[in-house]
């Protein structure tokens, strides 16, 4: 019986380096979040995606993601970062 499933990766262009997506919960984080954004900020490889979903912070998380999100999201950096903004559901839920 002949094969005809399709690598995993059979829909991702083969002269574009890999993208990494980065998933993040935030929740009143404004006190360690800016340290944790510049580290990524940091990292020697681009390519990559940073998926943000914030639990109903109260604190200046949002604005702090919404700063680096401004910064950041643009062709020349080779990074995006997307910004999910919800009510407190919980860390199981969120």
């Amino acid at each position: 019986m002949k094969n005809i499933a399709k690598p995993l990766n059979s829909h991702v262009d083969s002269t574009s380096p890999p993208r990494i997506a980065i998933v993040l919960s935030t929740w009143n984080g404004e006190q360690y979040l800016p340290e944790l954004l510049e580290s990524l900020r940091l990292q020697t490889w681009v390519h990559w995606d940073l998926w943000v979903r914030d639990d109903g912070s109260v604190d200046g998380t949002l604005a702090i993601l919404q700063d680096f999100s401004k910064k950041m999201n643009n062709k020349s950096t080779g990074r995006r970062i997307h910004v999910i903004e919800g009510e407190n559901l919980g860390v199981v839920r969120s």
